[in-house]
């Protein structure tokens, strides 16, 4: 791996650690001229081929070296291959010298818990998850300002335990009776709901939470009462009590006072609701016949409504001796029969097939005549022909004076004749108008 992807990895790996935040990662050329308290220098040079790469080169080691040797102010750590390091390079052949004689190389490093003084040996990586909170592996045991101690395993970060959230139970006294909170230390206590009997302000008791004040607490306790207004004797929550005296909308007892109708009021007990019933509608169902029911129909309605007319269909026997189906309620005496009969005029012995309504209203037996004029006539049978006035409304043009008259058939004739007995038209008209007079009182006195 090239040195630049080796500090590029290292750098992220430093993201992933708040406690590495203020902590420099820096390749030693660009280390030049500055000084720290402590510095780790890692010596990437190991391989089998003892290649040392830059360290060994003429112009530019020399320079590398005294400067990661030399600016550590209080300690320097060197991890790396000392061996392939000194089989390439004199400087580092002197080195090894100086710090084997003051037994300052090693095959591991002590790291020494500031907390507890236990010392953890690492050699690689695998080593270092005995230490990963920065101290060792002992439980922190830290008094917190709740009085418990600190669970965690030993840590380097929040000393103060500032951020730390004990999950010991809270045990605080949260209320006159010296209950205890039942929640995690870290969490904010509550109201006390533990449930005790308390005695409440009517006498009775009852078991409550006990953050409850006994003198807000409405008491369920069911009593008995009898109501002022109506006298009955009823069964309420205790609360209620108090309120009875003052209002009877509490009875709950059902009224079942008989009605005129013969039903029961269903409503709840109404003492100064309409007592006397003057606005009650009865809901019950109707018990009485159906209006104008010959039969057993019972009426479907309400008490309250008007019956309605009895619709059943049924046999019935009409006053003209047939049968016939019928609405139950109907007139019998407005009943048209439909039956068809044979009727016999007596007059002219004609025989006709009629319906039983019709024969009783018509005696008298009509045909269809022409008459001489040739116009049709409704003629009672047997009548003479000639007898008969023609009354449909004839157009005539008079033959003297040409002009056209609309007159009843039997009369068209009258007015020809006048026509041709005029010569004069002035006494024709004065004529006419002095014969229309007359026939027209004639008419009115007939």
């Amino acid at each position: 791996m090239k040195k630049s992807s080796i500090i590029q990895n290292t750098k992220l790996q430093k993201k992933s650690f708040e406690n590495l935040s203020k902590i420099r990662i820096s390749v030693v050329g660009n280390y030049l001229g500055e000084k720290d308290d402590i510095i780790i220098l890692s010596l990437v040079g190991s391989n089998k081929d003892s290649n040392i790469d830059f360290l060994s080169t003429v112009n530019s080691y020399v320079n590398r070296v005294c400067s990661g040797l030399s600016h550590a102010k209080h300690g320097l750590y060197m991890i790396g291959n000392i061996e392939c390091l000194k089989s390439q390079s004199e400087l580092w052949n002197r080195i090894y010298t100086t710090l084997n004689d003051m037994k300052k190389i090693g095959n591991q490093l002590d790291l020494v818990c500031q907390v507890h003084d236990t010392v953890t040996q690492v050699r690689n990586a695998s080593d270092f998850a005995a230490v990963t909170d920065g101290g060792c592996m002992q439980k922190c045991y830290a008094i917190l300002n709740c009085g418990h101690l600190c669970q965690r395993i030993c840590h380097f970060d929040d000393r103060d335990h500032l951020q730390y959230q004990c999950n010991k139970t809270c045990d605080r006294h949260i209320c006159s009776e010296k209950h205890r909170c039942p929640r995690k230390c870290f969490e904010e206590c509550e109201k006390c709901t533990i449930k005790i009997e308390k005695t409440l302000p009517c006498g009775h008791t009852a078991t409550l939470p006990c953050f409850v004040d006994s003198l807000d607490y409405k008491c369920y306790v069911m009593v008995e009462e009898v109501l002022p207004d109506c006298g009955h004797l009823i069964q309420l929550h205790c609360q209620y009590r108090k309120l009875c005296a003052n209002f009877s909308t509490f009875c709950y007892k059902q009224c079942n006072i008989l009605l005129p109708c013969g039903h029961q009021c269903t409503r709840k007990c109404h003492v100064n609701d309409d007592p006397e019933h003057k606005k009650y509608v009865c809901k019950k169902k109707c018990e009485k016949k159906n209006k104008g029911c010959k039969g057993d129909h019972q009426c479907r309605r309400l008490c309250s409504e008007d019956c309605m007319k009895c619709e059943v269909t049924i046999k019935a026997a009409l006053p003209c001796g047939h049968e016939t189906r019928m609405e139950c309620g109907a007139d019998i005496e407005k009943h048209i029969c439909t039956v068809e009969v044979k009727q016999v005029f007596p007059k002219c012995q004609h025989t006709i097939t009629t319906s039983c309504f019709a024969q009783r209203d018509s005696k008298i037996h009509f045909v269809t005549a022409i008459l001489p004029c040739g116009h049709e006539a409704r003629l009672e049978c047997g009548a003479e022909i000639q007898k008969y006035i023609c009354t449909v409304e004839c157009k005539q043009v008079l033959p003297e004076c040409q002009h056209t008259i609309t007159k009843p058939c039997y009369r068209v004739q009258e007015y020809v004749d006048l026509s041709k007995s005029f010569d004069d038209s002035k006494n024709q008209v004065i004529f006419l108008k002095e014969k229309n007079k007359e026939l027209s009182k004639n008419k009115h006195s007939g």
